[in-house]
């Protein structure tokens, strides 16, 4: 029976706000805030059977929650109840919810039961109104279980909670935030739901804040619709780290949400299936792994589909072939598998479908060629194969065609005239061949034609022209022949053209000087010809002009120097002539100039010394004459200009009063002209080192390479020639005014007429008169005497030294073939090299060695010494990759013994020969000892040489986020696990050194547009990051504004998401807009005066501007 309490009716005042209701909770104490009693318990409520009650700090309302320690008997279960509590009447006949929260704490949670028991006081007894079974959550983290039922009469009613533990293992569990709340206050279930997200993705940390306490209509990025419930969750780049909750799926109303540009992790949750009535699901640019659920082929209104950049796996569910509203797909950069399904072909609303940066492999099928309304279709990236279906070209309304770096082939078709609305075409890196159709001048609408890296050929054809929209005109690393046509003159858009490694020849047409708008021209590798146009300069906004590699003659034109905006110029390996001209003294911009390996003659001029961006000049191999001018600007600059006619005068100004830089400048060409002087006996003759000045010039002259003993000045002479003048004279000049350089005069040979060749007949380096043995071969090593080794025979027995194992027989005594007399020999020495077996440590040693006192030849018993080995270890490429290799050189022609020991037990002996090199493969990582000897060394117990090496495994490649200057065009990453970076952003290649493996900053610039970067190391296995940027032309006017608000510049967008939001991060309006002719206006009239954000969006194109409102 209920105790009798005086009755508390608890009434609900319930205040109307903005789109939600205030809540009033019939539970008393319900978040366990007030406790009292020693031991301490809950006011309010009633425990029985518990093994132990705990006031836990662990709580999600308040700051306490109730833990009970559970009785583990199977009869006497723990129970909560509200008897303790005043009573608790509930209006009739209406609905109620009864909520609370929980974690289990549990050794065995799947043996942990509970249920709801709902009484009521009917007068002199109690009825159990409701017996409702909890199923519990046993993770470890915190749930809410909600249970809404009705009354039927109005009574006291009483809550349970009861607990049972089926095991003999600990189990508690902790309660908090109990409710019952009336129809008036029933939990919105999306609050919960929200909360529940909020929970989950670490709001407290979040870049906006949500007050929990207050009504949801207030958190930013919620829009609720008419019924108070949410429509539009946003909380794109708010920084909210977990995984997203499966409450998520309680958020029945919601037909718009974004999630992207955070740190989420785990897999989708298949509860989003339950948002029936959602049009867009944005969740690109996180961490999400696992596949992508089926259940989102049950959200038959979703028109937007953002899964790009994340890291899902598995093949593409055919449920997603039920999304007959889809409009944009989107799953760039993930690792999607499998093959690109046919049903996707059915999906015939769709304007927008990317695919790439995936794993994606098989055909491309024909039935996207139904997606007549499709304007972009991206599958780069991936590893696909055969030809682009022929029913592409009839997608008359794509804009972006990209294929880009997969394996497909086959020939660019005629058809492709179809897409003239086309304004991105990229077939780079492909195997596609072939030439380039005519056709393709129908594209009018192009702006960016990316064909490098392939197998394209063919000359290039004059309907190029046509483009008169393209900006980016990308051809390089192909096999293209023939000239550059002089139609491309009328591209007065480009902005870049790249032709590197091609097999163009011809010369540069003049029109080339119409390109007013270029800013990058690339011509590497080619075969161009003919002078460099004046028009040249009219390139007003030219940055790079790298022309490295081609057959360019005649002068550098002086209209270079208009060039104000050229950062590199690079002309190196061609034919150019003449001098650097004077007008590049204009380039203010100029940072690397390279005229290496031409025929320029001349100085440097001197007003290229004040060029404040300059930081690397070059003009190696060149033929550089005249004053090097001084280098004045503060940056750290490098200037290399070896082989080239300089002399010291040339340089010590530049090199002495040069600020922060580096010169190469040895060597230089030798001086003056090789001689070679015919001499009579006591002829006189005078040589010299001439066109020198410097006052602290310092000359030494040398004879067949050995410097002559006073020989110092600029002049040597011979005043009567003898047969000891002949010889080959030099001369080495240095000047301490000049460090670096060192100078050589070109030889001169001085030849005595009648005795050349007469002093030393045989040319062994011992004049006839002295040389006993006059007829010695060409090539041998020979005493003071003219002898070699094997013309001696010291002892006079006949045999030569060489051939004498017995070099002391005594005179008059017979001996053998190997100069042994009969005394010399003996019955106990078997090998017969004089030594007795007796201490004749080497038994066997071959017949005609020469031995020492222990019967060992003098080759084998040295010993090793460290210095007679290089050994080094080789990184495995990959973790767990067993191929990993030890290098040992021997540097002393001798046999050796080399035992390796390493880890797993490895050993290993080798015996090596003949000073040759060792190879040891196919090791895991980990610390090798080697131990070396010889092979007689060891014998004699001569010490071992020994010495440790470490096989490494490379670090792990970690990256970070892409951070973007947008003003700037500039990217920048932090990045560790290499010395070695390679980036590529679309077909530009930078390619970064560091010190060390530690973290460091890679930033790199960003084309105008749409950029797809990837970041790889020198190890494959390290992985490669991915990234995809756009940079935007939009451009938004006026600014500050009164009414009409409007952005030019989106030629590339159709029907757009607008977000517009306040500084403090508050939603103030989104909706979608169809753009038309790139142009986007705005009614804003009845915006307060302040500072806003407008957000614009369509597929993975975002651009983000900032107004003011007056």
């Amino acid at each position: 029976m209920i105790k009798i309490y005086p009755r508390l009716l608890l009434a609900a005042l319930f205040l109307i706000c903005f789109k939600g209701l205030s809540q009033t909770n019939y539970l008393q104490n319900a978040s366990f805030e007030s406790w009292s009693g020693s031991p301490e318990s809950p006011e309010n409520w009633s425990t029985t059977n518990e093994n132990g009650i705990n006031k836990s700090t662990d709580a999600t309302e308040g700051n306490f929650s109730l833990e009970l320690d559970l009785n583990n008997t199977l009869v006497n279960q723990t129970v909560l109840s509200t008897w303790n509590a005043s009573s608790i009447v509930l209006e009739p006949n209406t609905n109620h919810t009864f909520s609370f929260d929980y974690k289990v704490s549990t050794e065995a949670g799947n043996n942990l039961s509970a249920y709801l028991d709902i009484v009521k006081d009917e007068g002199s007894y109690t009825i159990q109104y409701i017996h409702e079974f909890i199923p519990l959550e046993s993770d470890g983290g915190w749930h809410t279980y909600t249970f809404d039922f009705d009354t039927d009469t109005e009574e006291d009613y009483a809550f349970e909670l009861i607990f049972r533990a089926n095991t003999d293992l600990a189990s508690s569990i902790k309660v908090d935030n109990l409710k019952v709340l009336g129809p008036e206050t029933a939990v919105n279930p999306d609050r919960e739901a929200l909360i529940a997200l909020y929970n989950a993705t670490d709001g407290d940390n979040w870049t906006v804040s949500w007050d929990l306490n207050a009504d949801i209509s207030t958190w930013a990025g919620i829009i609720l619709n008419t019924e108070g419930r949410v429509r539009t969750l946003v909380l794109d780049s708010r920084n909210l780290t977990g995984e997203i909750p499966s409450e998520i799926g309680n958020l029945t109303e919601l037909e718009w949400i974004d999630l992207g540009r955070n740190n989420l992790t785990g897999e989708i949750p298949e509860q989003f299936g339950n948002l029936l009535k959602l049009k867009r699901l944005n969740l690109r640019t996180n961490q999400l792994t696992g596949n992508v659920p089926s259940e989102l082929g049950n959200l038959s209104n979703l028109e937007i589909l953002l899964l790009n950049s994340n890291n899902l796996t598995g093949e593409l569910p055919i449920d997603l072939g039920n999304l007959s509203s889809i409009q944009q797909m989107d799953f760039t950069l993930n690792q999607l598998s499998g093959s690109i399904p046919v049903f996707l072909g059915n999906l015939t609303s769709l304007t927008y479908l990317s695919l790439y940066g995936n794993q994606l492999t098989g055909i491309i099928p024909q039935e996207l060629g139904n997606l007549t309304n499709l304007k972009n279709l991206v599958l780069g990236n991936n590893n696909l194969t055969g030809e682009i279906p022929p029913q592409i070209y009839n997608l008359t309304e794509l804009l972006e065609l990209n294929m880009f770096s997969t394996n497909i082939t086959g020939l660019i078709p005629p058809e492709i005239g179809n897409l003239t609305k086309l304004v991105f075409l990229r077939l780079g890196n492909t195997q596609m061949s072939g030439s380039i159709p005519p056709e393709i001048g129908n594209l009018t609408q192009l702006k960016d034609l990316a064909l490098f890296s392939s197998n394209f050929s063919g000359p290039l054809p004059q309907e190029i022209g046509n483009l008169i929209k393209l900006e980016n005109l990308r051809l390089d690393n192909n096999s293209f022949t023939g000239s550059i046509p002089s139609s491309i003159g009328n591209l007065t858009l480009l902005k870049e053209i790249g032709l590197r490694e091609n097999n163009l020849s011809g010369s540069l047409p003049y029109e080339i000087g119409n390109l007013t708008s270029l800013e990058n021209f690339y011509l590497t590798n080619n075969q161009i010809s003919g002078s460099i146009p004046a028009s040249i300069g009219n390139l007003s906004s030219i940055k790079t002009l790298w022309f490295h590699g081609n057959n360019f003659s005649g002068s550098i034109p002086p209209e270079v120097g208009n060039l104000t905006q050229l950062e590199l110029l690079i002309l190196s390996t061609n034919e150019l002539t003449g001098s650097i001209p004077s007008e590049m003294s204009n380039m203010s911009s100029l940072s690397t100039a390279d005229f290496s390996n031409n025929s320029i003659t001349g100085g440097i001029p001197a007003e290229i010394g004040n060029l404040a961006q300059l930081r690397a000049f070059g003009c190696e191999n060149c033929s550089l004459s005249g004053n090097i001018p001084i280098f004045s600007s503060s940056l750290s600059k490098n200037v290399v200009i070896t082989n080239n006619n300089l002399i010291f005068n040339d340089l010590d100004n530049s090199v002495i009063n040069s600020i922060n830089t580096t010169f190469s400048i040895q060597p230089q060409r030798n001086l003056n002209n090789e001689e070679e002087i015919e001499l009579d006996l006591s002829d006189e003759a005078n040589l010299a080192v001439t066109g020198l000045s410097h006052a602290n010039n310092q000359f030494q002259w040398r004879k067949d390479g050995t410097n002559l003993p006073d020989e110092t000045s600029a002049t040597l002479s011979i005043p009567s020639a003898t047969v000891t003048d002949i010889g080959v004279y030099d001369c080495v000049i240095t000047n301490s005014s000049v460090p670096g350089l060192t100078l050589y005069r070109n030889t001169i040979t001085i030849n005595i007429n009648g005795v050349d060749g007469e002093a030393d007949d045989d040319n062994d380096g011992v004049k006839n008169s002295n040389d006993f043995c006059p007829n010695t071969s060409t090539g041998n090593n020979v005493n003071a005497n003219g002898c070699t080794e094997s013309q001696l025979d010291d002892d006079k027995d006949g045999v030569d030294n060489t051939n004498d194992i017995c070099p002391n027989t005594p005179s008059d005594e017979d001996v053998n073939a190997y100069g042994c007399s009969e005394s010399q020999l003996s019955d106990n020495d078997d090998d017969h090299d004089g030594v007795p077996n007796d201490i004749d440590v080497c038994e066997n040693t071959p017949i005609g060695a020469v031995v020492g006192s222990t019967g060992c030849s003098y080759q084998d018993i040295l010993v090793p010494k460290p210095d007679d080995f290089t050994a080094k270890a080789t990184s495995t490429s990959c973790p767990n990759t067993a191929n990993g290799m030890l290098t040992v050189e021997f540097k002393v022609n001798q046999t050796h013994i080399l035992t390796i020991t390493g880890p797993n037990n490895f050993s290993a002996n080798y015996t090596q020969q003949n000073g040759s090199t060792l190879m040891v493969t196919d090791l895991e990582p980990g610390t090798y000892t080697i131990v070396a000897n010889s092979e007689i060394g060891r014998l004699v117990g001569a010490p071992n040489v020994e010495f440790s090496l470490n096989i490494e495994t490379p670090e792990e490649f970690i990256s970070g986020k892409t951070v973007i200057d947008y003003t700037a065009k500039k990217a920048s990453i932090v990045v560790s696990g290499s010395k070695n970076y390679q980036v590529l952003v679309n077909d530009k290649t930078y390619s970064f050194q560091v010190e060390n493996v530690d973290n460091h900053q890679l930033s790199f610039p960003l084309d105008q547009g749409a950029n797809v970067i990837s970041i790889e190391t020198d190890k494959i296995c390290q992985g490669v990051f991915n990234d995809s940027v756009v940079i935007s032309n939009a451009i938004l006017s006026p600014n500050p504004v009164a009414d009409i608000l409007k952005v030019d510049g989106l030629d590339l967008m159709t029907n757009v998401q607008i977000i517009l939001s306040n500084l403090s991060g508050a939603t103030l309006l989104q909706e979608y807009r169809l753009i038309g002719n790139g142009t986007l206006e705005m009614n804003i009239s009845n915006l307060s005066p302040g500072i806003y954000m407008l957000t614009i969006i369509e597929g993975d194109k975002e651009i983000n501007l900032k107004f003011v409102k007056k």
